[in-house]
């Protein structure tokens, strides 16, 4: 079956692709808004988590070899975070470091997820950014390499609220 994309040259796709990746995020927050009302911060805190790490490693996969960018360094896990549905570029501002081929940083000029929950108090903000992100960046670069992890260096809460920037990690 030929992907409806195909015929798309690499400017269409280069401007289509962060719409898409806009488009999942946005239904995504949507669902865990529901989750929030139906029950409670924690039990959607435990929803997101399985939901990011059981479906990370089936498309992370997927879209390394749609692309042709497998691997299992450090590269080729920034190269999937670029494309991750979790973090599209008008939601998520990452810039990244790579050191050598097993090591990097990476650090958001932008947390879209930040700036939602921000308002919402310090524990929405320790949900989003130490209970989600912990487990969750981590499947994501397991995806890529089973003995990958990411450690951050600096995290939410920011003192005071609204300064920049927002999420640095590794």
């Amino acid at each position: 079956m030929s992907s409806r994309y195909a015929s798309l040259s690499r400017d269409e796709l280069a401007r289509l692709v962060p719409e898409l990746l806009l488009i999942g995020q946005l239904i995504d927050r949507s669902g865990m808004a529901w989750c929030i009302q139906a029950f409670g911060r924690e039990e959607m805190a435990q929803i997101a988590i399985e939901e990011w790490a059981s479906a990370s490693p089936v498309y992370t996969r997927r879209m390394q070899r749609a692309l042709g960018f497998e691997g299992d360094d450090v590269v080729t896990i920034f190269k999937g975070l670029q494309l991750d549905i979790g973090a599209p570029p008008q939601f998520m501002d990452f810039r990244y470091t790579v050191h050598d081929k097993w090591s990097g940083e990476f650090h958001l000029d932008h947390c879209g997820a930040l700036m939602d929950v921000e308002p919402m108090g310090p524990d929405y903000v320790r949900s989003m950014c130490h209970d989600i992100e912990d487990p969750t960046f981590d499947a994501t670069a397991i995806a890529t390499n089973a003995r990958a992890q990411v450690r951050p260096l600096h995290r939410p809460p920011r003192v005071p609220a609204g300064r920049s920037p927002t999420a640095p990690g590794r």
